[in-house]
């Protein structure tokens, strides 16, 4: 029984025995095949990894090389520059020395100019009162029958004291000339194209120069004989004339180009009108009439500018004199504010940056309106310019 047993089970078992043979060697096949992919694997990522290294060395040393190189351009800069500071705080010592020195007498120089302007302004007035009382003697010598007529024609005529008395305040009051040219210079481009520019009130000549140093042809008429002479000995083209005698005599559509600075506010209402008109009348078509006048808007300018002139007749607001100005027949008028007060004479307004309560922001808003409103009332801008164009169609 037992032999037939395991003569039974033995070719299973012999098969059985056999398959796992087949198995292991097909395991130890496919292990083998592992290992020699990964053992390729190993050996391309070696070659690889060496060739990167290889090329990463070969790049390390080109940087290390030009590392090199910066680092002794950078080393030559260093002492370039160090050498450069030493020469600076040499040059900066020695500065600071003779400033040192400089300092005092810059202070006393401009104690002596200080000086030097309160005796000029003293010696003016003294000309006008040394003035006033030869213009006393010459009265009494009139009404003598002792009177000497050579002396008597060599004193100087009251017209021209007073002309000269308005020069001296002018000088004192107006502004110096290079302050006025730097306000005037933005009416320069109206009169780019034109060969025949009139400046009515030509003063000191500020606008006169402006012309000249842009090659423009004008002159100026000016019913001050001192102004007048004046602006000849800086070689400008200037006459003594009232204006409305020299405007009658030109020709209508002479002038290529009209500019009055401050003049119109010394006519009354119907010279004033009757200026506009003769202006338009003498002007080309198609050119400008520039006018300068205080600004009655702003308190401060009506207050210490206008009525500081007591030849100054009526202020003028914008908004009349560009009525009038239209009146006269110009078309294209234009309104521009000039010469604002710096900021830092301004009343302040609230910093509202650092505020986050949206009512403390908003009454902040409203604050600050107020105060921009102020500032136009009390500071608005000094002085406003009229740009008129004569548009004649037929």
């Amino acid at each position: 029984m037992k032999r037939f047993i395991v003569r039974t089970v033995q070719p299973s078992l012999d098969a059985l025995r056999h398959d796992q043979q087949v198995a292991q060697n097909a395991q130890r096949e496919f292990n083998a095949k592992v290992v020699q992919t990964l053992n390729g694997l190993v050996d391309f990522v070696d070659s690889e990894f060496a060739r990167q290294r290889q090329e990463f060395d070969a790049h390390l040393q080109k940087f290390q090389a030009q590392f090199d190189t910066f680092q002794a351009q950078f080393d030559t800069f260093q002492a370039q520059f160090d050498t450069f500071q030493a020469h600076l705080n040499t040059i900066q010592s020695h500065i600071e020395n003779r400033l040192e020195q400089i300092a005092p007498k810059i202070n006393a120089f401009e104690l002596m100019l200080w000086t030097f302007d309160r005796r000029k302004e003293a010696m003016e007035i003294e000309q006008i009162r040394f003035n006033q009382k030869l213009e006393q003697i010459l009265s009494v010598l009139r009404s003598s029958e002792l009177r000497n007529e050579t002396t008597i024609q060599s004193l100087p005529e009251p017209a021209r004291q007073e002309d000269y008395r308005y020069l001296v305040f002018e000088n004192q009051h107006r502004g110096t000339e290079q302050e006025i040219k730097e306000r005037l210079k933005d009416y320069l481009p109206y009169f780019a194209e034109s060969s025949q520019v009139l400046d009515i009130g030509c003063g000191r000549g500020e606008f006169l120069e402006l012309l000249r140093e842009r090659g423009i042809q004008g002159y100026g008429i000016d019913s001050n004989q001192h102004t007048v002479e004046y602006c000849r000995q800086k070689g400008l083209d200037a006459q003594q004339a009232d204006v409305f005698a020299h405007l009658g005599a030109l020709r209508d559509g002479g002038l290529d180009g009209i500019f009055m600075a401050h003049v119109i506010e010394h006519f009354d209402a119907q010279r004033m009108q009757q200026l506009l008109q003769t202006c338009f009348n003498k002007l080309a078509s198609q050119k400008y009439l520039i006018l300068e006048t205080p600004n009655p808007g702003s308190l401060y300018a009506l207050s210490h500018y206008f009525y500081k002139d007591v030849t100054h007749r009526n202020p003028l607001p914008a908004e009349t004199l560009e009525f009038f100005m239209k009146c006269a027949g110009f078309q294209d008028v234009q309104i521009v504010y000039k010469n604002p007060f710096p900021k830092k004479y301004l009343l302040p307004e609230f910093d509202l940056q650092q505020i986050s309560m949206p009512e403390i922001l908003l009454l902040g808003k409203q604050f600050n309106e107020n105060i921009h409103h102020l500032n136009d009332v009390l500071y608005g801008y000094p002085d406003y310019g009229i740009i008129a164009k004569k548009i004649q169609m037929f």
